[in-house]
């Protein structure tokens, strides 16, 4: 038997429900679910000085990275997130 899960009206297959949420949720509980997972947050700071972002306006999973550790860690695999 698969665990579900009663989402609205609608009971979802528990497997199915990671994708139920990244089709209905918004990115900063996306990005939060890929951390949990494992993933790494970086925040370009060239990026965040043109947006006149600080530190305090990154999510707590998130780190504000340098050009080594961004490129370092770009890949095939790498998701991109753009605002």
């Amino acid at each position: 038997a698969h665990a579900q899960r009663l989402v609205g009206e609608q009971l979802v297959l528990e497997r199915d429900f990671q994708h139920y949420l990244q089709a209905v949720c918004c990115p900063r509980v996306q990005l939060v679910m890929r951390a949990i997972r494992g993933a790494e947050l970086h925040v370009c700071p060239v990026c965040m000085k043109d947006l006149a972002i600080t530190s305090d306006d990154i999510i707590e999973a998130a780190f504000v990275t340098d050009k080594s550790k961004l490129f370092g860690k770009l890949g095939g695999d790498t998701m991109v997130f753009s605002y």
